[in-house]
């Protein structure tokens, strides 16, 4: 379930800009898991859509610039013939 291990990441990613405290982009990406490189395509695509993520040199952190939230809903459900099955999330 790679789409679900993304969106996890996207909500890992926001809380740490969220609260400043993701380090520096090296640091960040061992918190993550992730390469240097997978992280500034993240960054690009967050940017691009819309994400107001700046870095701040002298606190080595990534931040918001203006108030921004992240809402993630969703939900995996298995259907077999009449019957429905929440595998992940909420009705």
């Amino acid at each position: 379930m790679k789409t679900l291990k993304q969106l996890q990441r996207l909500q890992q990613i926001h809380q740490l800009i969220k609260i400043s405290n993701t380090g520096t982009p090296v640091e960040l990406c061992i918190k993550l898991g992730i390469s240097e490189s997978q992280w500034y395509n993240i960054l690009d695509d967050l940017k691009s859509i819309g994400f107001p993520i700046v870095y701040c040199k002298r606190s080595k952190t990534y931040f918001y610039r203006e108030f921004c939230d992240l809402d993630v809903n969703y939900s995996v459900e298995l259907l077999i013939e009449d019957n429905k099955e929440i595998i992940i999330g909420e009705p």
